[in-house]
C-alpha cells in the first residue's frame, strides 16, 4: 500500500472523478514511457452486473469484459486529459479502476488488510489461496483497502514488474501533486521514473567523460562506411545515398590553406616514384590546429638498408616538381603496408599520427650563433621542442604559410629580410646560414621600426 501526501481519492473526489480515473492515467503516463509512443492503448475491464437489472445477483458469472482505453499523451494539460478520460470510460461504464477487485480477490485484499491490523474477515471465511492468470503480458490490479489503496503488477518474465509497479507509483504521486498545484502542467511532462531511476538515465549513464580522440571530419566518415557501408548517409526528397555510395563521390576535396587540394591527385604522383610501391594522402591538424596534408607511403623493394629520413626528402622533392608548392605534403610516413577495412579499403582511422617531434633536433650541434639562433625560430615556428641544423622546415611539418612566420621571426631575431621563395630552396638552418653567408652585403637589411618622434614641449 501507498500513501501520498495527498491521496488519489482526495483529488478524484475535487475534480469530480473517480480514483480509477486518476490510476487509469498513470497506467497511460507509464505505458507511454516504457514504449516510447505518444499515442496507448490499454485493455481495463467493464463490470456489467452494477448495469445488469433486477435478478443479475442469481445469475452466476463474472459479467466481466474488456475494452481498449486510448489515451494520447502530448502537449494537452494534465487536467483536460483527466476529464477526457473520465468521458471515455463513463461511454464504456466503466466506473471503476483496471482490474479493480471484488470477489476472491477482495477478500484477499481483506486478509491483507487485516493482516496489518486495518479489517477483519467476513466471519466464517478464511482465506487459503488465491492465483489469478492472464493473457496479457502486464497486468496491473488494484486494491482500494478504504484507508488507501494497493497497486500489483503481475507481468511475463521479460518484463521487470517490480520497477514498473514503481514507476506506477512515482506516476500517480506526481500527477496528484500536478492535479492540486499545476493543473495546467502538460501531461508529457508528468515524471514517470522514480528519483533513482531518473538520476540513474541521467547522470550515471551519461557519464561516459573519458579522453577524446584527435581525429578529423572526413577520418571519422571513414570509419563509419566501413563500419556499415549500406547505412543511408545522405537523403535528398526521394534519392538516398548509403556511405559506400558516398565515399566514391564526396571527400574528394579537401581545402589547405585557402586552397581546394585532392589527396588522390598527390597521391597519384607520389606512386608514379619509382622508390614507392603505395602512398595515401590525408589531412591531419598540425600544433596549431591548422589542417596539412600528410602523405603515407609503402617503399618498394627491401628496405633493409633504406634510409627513412632520405626517402622523404626524396618523395617530397618530386612532388613539388609536378604540383603546385601548396600541393607539397607537410609530412611524410613511412610505413610497411597501407591499412585496410574488411571491405580492402584504405583505413584512414588507422594511420599513425606523424611524430615530427621525435625526429626533431637530431645530428650534429650548430656550428654558429646563427645558426643557433636560427634553430631556435625554426623551433618556435614550427612548435617543437628543439630543431636540429640540418631537420628540414617541411619535413617536420612546415607549409606556405608557416614560412611566411618564420621569415618575419628570422627579421625580428636576425635582422635580415629573407625571401620567402628561399624558405623553400634552403629549407634547413644550415642551408639557410649558409645562404645569408653567401649574399654578404649583397642583400637588403631589415628595416628598423619607426618610433613616433616627440617634441620638446612633450606634444
Amino acid at each position: 500500500m501507498r500513501n501520498w501526501r495527498v491521496g488519489p481519492r482526495e483529488t478524484a473526489r475535487s475534480l469530480g472523478v473517480s480514483p480509477a480515473t486518476v490510476f487509469h492515467l498513470a497506467r497511460a503516463r507509464v505505458l507511454a514511457t516504457v514504449s516510447g509512443r505518444e499515442d496507448v492503448v490499454f485493455a481495463t475491464v467493464l463490470f456489467g452486473r452494477m448495469n445488469a437489472g433486477a435478478g443479475a445477483d442469481r445469475v452466476q458469472g463474472p459479467f466481466i469484459n474488456t475494452l481498449p482505453v486510448r489515451v494520447r499523451v502530448g502537449s494537452s494539460k494534465v487536467s483536460d486529459v483527466l476529464l477526457g478520460l473520465r468521458d471515455q470510460l463513463a461511454e464504456c461504464w466503466c466506473t471503476s479502476t483496471p482490474r479493480w477487485r471484488n470477489g476472491p480477490a477482495a477478500f484477499r485484499a481483506a486478509a491483507h488488510a487485516a493482516e496489518r491490523g486495518s479489517g477483519t474477515m467476513p466471519d466464517g471465511v478464511s482465506l487459503l489461496l488465491t492465483r489469478e492468470c492472464t493473457n496479457y503480458p502486464v497486468a496491473v490490479a488494484v486494491d482500494d483497502l478504504g484507508t488507501g489503496f494497493a497497486l500489483t503488477v503481475d507481468a511475463v518474465v521479460s518484463v521487470d514488474a517490480a520497477a514498473l509497479c514503481s514507476m506506477l507509483h512515482t506516476t500517480v504521486g506526481n500527477l496528484v501533486t500536478a492535479l492540486e498545484e499545476a493543473p495546467d502542467t502538460r501531461f508529457v511532462a508528468v515524471e514517470a521514473l522514480p528519483a533513482h531511476e531518473l538520476r540513474r538515465v541521467l547522470t550515471e549513464w551519461n557519464d561516459t567523460d573519458g579522453p577524446a580522440v584527435a581525429v578529423t571530419a572526413p577520418e571519422l566518415f571513414e570509419a563509419q562506411a566501413a563500419k556499415a557501408p549500406d547505412a543511408v548517409a545522405l537523403v535528398a526528397g526521394t534519392d538516398e545515398v548509403s556511405y559506400a555510395e558516398l565515399d566514391t563521390r564526396a571527400d574528394a576535396q579537401v581545402k589547405i590553406r585557402g586552397f581546394r587540394v585532392e589527396p588522390e591527385e598527390i597521391a597519384s604522383v607520389l606512386t608514379g616514384h619509382p622508390a614507392l610501391a603505395r602512398a595515401a594522402v590525408t589531412v591531419r591538424a598540425d600544433a596549431s590546429g591548422e589542417g596539412r596534408l600528410v602523405a603515407y607511403v609503402v617503399p618498394a623493394g627491401d628496405r633493409s638498408d633504406a634510409d627513412d629520413g632520405a626517402l622523404c626528402r626524396a618523395v617530397r622533392d618530386h612532388v613539388a616538381q609536378t604540383l603546385p608548392q601548396y600541393m607539397v605534403p607537410s609530412a611524410v610516413v613511412v610505413l610497411d603496408a597501407l591499412p585496410l577495412t574488411v571491405n580492402g579499403k584504405l583505413d584512414r582511422a588507422a594511420l599513425p599520427e606523424p611524430d615530427v617531434a621525435a625526429s626533431a633536433g637530431a645530428g650534429r650541434e650548430p656550428a654558429t650563433e646563427q645558426e643557433r639562433i636560427l634553430c631556435e625560430a625554426f623551433a618556435r615556428v614550427l612548435g617543437l621542442p628543439t630543431v636540429g641544423v640540418d631537420d628540414d622546415f617541411f619535413a617536420l611539418g612546415g607549409h606556405s604559410l608557416l614560412a611566411t612566420r618564420l621569415v618575419s621571426r628570422v627579421r625580428t631575431v636576425l635582422g635580415e629580410e629573407l625571401p620567402i621563395r628561399t624558405v623553400f630552396t634552403s629549407p634547413t638552418p644550415a642551408a639557410l646560414a649558409g645562404w645569408l653567408a653567401d649574399q654578404g652585403d649583397q642583400r637588403p637589411k631589415a628595416r628598423p621600426v619607426l618610433r613616433r618622434m616627440r617634441g620638446q614641449d612633450g606634444a
